[in-house]
């Protein structure tokens, strides 16, 4: 299954609750992001809680599931 479709609805769908922030990794402007955030593998999938922390990471897919659950608690 393809990514993007699925990460486009989850943006479309809870803009109003999540920020979705797309790096290129490739892109050298996010060189140094990259390497603060560990990015090894794309595609890469963070979640950071309200206080800036990292909840959870996932590679290469995502679950829509996990985000929205991750949303409650």
């Amino acid at each position: 299954m393809a990514l993007e479709p699925v990460v486009n609805r989850l943006e479309s769908s809870m803009s109003d609750t999540v920020n979705f922030i797309k790096i290129n990794v490739k892109d050298h402007v996010a060189d140094e992001l990259s390497k603060q955030l560990d990015l090894e593998v794309t595609p890469t999938f963070i979640f950071f809680g309200r206080d800036g922390i990292e909840q959870w990471r996932s590679v290469g897919h995502l679950d829509p599931r996990r985000v929205k659950k991750s949303m409650l608690a």
